[in-house]
């Protein structure tokens, strides 16, 4: 037998098979992926039904597992230290379920509710002179000493008050490289300092089962440009921003329940984004 000519064949033969598997793992990679035609030929669209596409929309749209959630488990004595300041407030209200526990101390209330957490205090926590880069840094300072149940919160969005002067800061958690919006603190601000926080969190478990397509956004955009086109009518319409997040599915128990992928698209005629389930391209 000739050793050399077997030889050269064998490495001819597995450089067709690399080619081959590199051409498979190529068409896999952008089988989940919008390209600049896809794009454009979303973005034209929408221009033609008065809707203009200003922010940046994802590309990528990989099967994505669900996100295990625990339930809800907060530390009531860190809540207390952290609002009220070494201050012992008095226990004004408990449900006979224990579904909902308020505290009160002078003006300040705090108050938890099936796992939510909402704090007001009118007199705000020290006068300051209102701005977006104060209160970036106000809120930030206060995150610091929010207790361990808390971590890696991430500022997604500000929305300006007129009415009265103010604005809320609203943070999400990320984990691993996702936001989960089910996780929330919402901070509201004004000349007083901090008067208002609404927040919630149950900690992550986990991606878990098998990973399963989901829409793709020039998809997810059709369905939004349809449902404005029903609700909203005609008129010159921008839609600001879409991200791609984990939330909660429809329908299902606020607790222990697993978080689905979700789209979020975010316009200038209408006030909370549109939830899109990733997985059927439905609207909330």
């Amino acid at each position: 037998m000739d050793w050399n000519k077997a030889k050269t064949l064998m490495i001819i033969f597995l450089l067709i098979l690399n080619a081959f598997l590199g051409v498979l793992v190529y068409m896999d990679r952008n089988k989940y992926k919008m390209d600049q035609r896809q794009e454009k030929a979303i973005t034209d669209l929408l221009e033609r039904n008065s809707i203009k596409l200003d922010g940046v929309i994802p590309t990528s749209f990989r099967p994505m597992k669900p996100l295990a959630m625990d339930g809800y488990d907060y530390e009531i004595g860190a809540l207390l230290d952290l609002f009220f300041q070494g201050a012992q407030p008095a226990e004004i209200y408990q449900s006979s379920d224990d579904e909902k526990i308020s505290y009160e101390w002078g003006n300040r209330m705090l108050t938890i509710q099936n796992g939510y957490i909402s704090f007001y205090n009118p007199e705000g926590d020290s006068p300051m002179i209102l701005g977006e880069a104060v209160a970036r840094e106000r809120c930030a300072a206060f995150l610091q000493g929010m207790p361990y149940e808390f971590p890696n919160f991430k500022l997604d969005n500000i929305i300006k008050l007129s009415d009265p002067d103010g604005m809320i800061l609203q943070y999400y958690q990320e984990y691993k490289g996702s936001l989960v919006i089910k996780n929330f603190i919402e901070i509201t601000v004004s000349s007083a300092g901090i008067v208002q926080v609404d927040c919630t969190y149950s900690k992550p478990l986990g991606f878990t089962g098998t990973a399963t397509d989901i829409c793709a956004p020039d998809e997810a955009l059709l369905n939004v440009m349809q449902m404005i086109k029903s609700y909203l009518g005609s008129g010159e319409i921008s839609i600001s921003r879409m991200d791609l997040v984990y939330g909660q599915e429809k329908g299902r128990a606020m607790e222990t329940a697993n978080l689905i992928p979700v789209y979020r698209v975010y316009g200038d005629m209408w006030d909370d984004p549109f939830l899109l389930n990733a997985y059927t391209n439905t609207i909330y």
